[in-house]
């Protein structure tokens, strides 16, 4: 039970009415959540200090991704995945870069000049079209592209998470 009197499986149910990835937030900062995002299984957190959000001009509409998405569910196994970042050698991996990718191609060559300016992973989050990049580089810059610097961060038992200040550059 919290101080609130609900516990952290109860919130996270609740979370999960109001949307499918809420209840991730209700875990301490890292998690293997399955289902749609409702089943969070806390995990000790994740080595790596800092990434970058790389996000070019323009958008993607979600349900078209997902319509042109084909996914292979035994690509790669989750949990290997998982231990990989635990090991401090990550695996980037997302099913719906491809179809984005096919509707908007110019993105390929974004992704290529993330690459080239010497990040070690660059992947899409979500369905697009927004880059996560890792690795060491310090004040990046693209044009046509903004970035944001981000750290993962972590919450106590019994507490909430810190409040997080995030400054973005270039030009959106």
């Amino acid at each position: 039970m919290t101080q609130y009197g609900a516990s952290k499986k109860i919130l996270q149910s609740w979370g999960g009415e109001i949307g499918a990835d809420v209840a991730f937030f209700f875990s301490e900062g890292a998690a293997f959540c399955t289902g749609v995002g409702d089943q969070v299984n806390d995990h000790a957190p994740l080595p790596l200090k800092s990434f970058w959000i790389a996000k070019p001009k323009g958008g993607l509409s979600t349900p078209l991704v997902f319509k042109v998405c084909n996914p292979n569910p035994h690509s790669i196994d989750p949990l290997h995945l998982l231990s990989s970042f635990q090991l401090e050698r990550p695996q980037f991996i997302n099913d719906l870069e491809e179809p984005a990718i096919l509707l908007r191609p110019e993105l390929k060559q974004v992704k290529s000049n993330l690459q080239d300016l010497g990040f070690d992973q660059v992947m899409m989050t979500g369905s697009g079209t927004a880059f996560l990049c890792a690795g060491k580089v310090s004040s990046p810059k693209l044009e046509n592209v903004q970035f944001f610097q981000i750290s993962p961060i972590h919450r106590k038992s019994n507490s909430w998470y810190p409040q997080v200040i995030t400054k973005a550059q270039g030009i959106l």
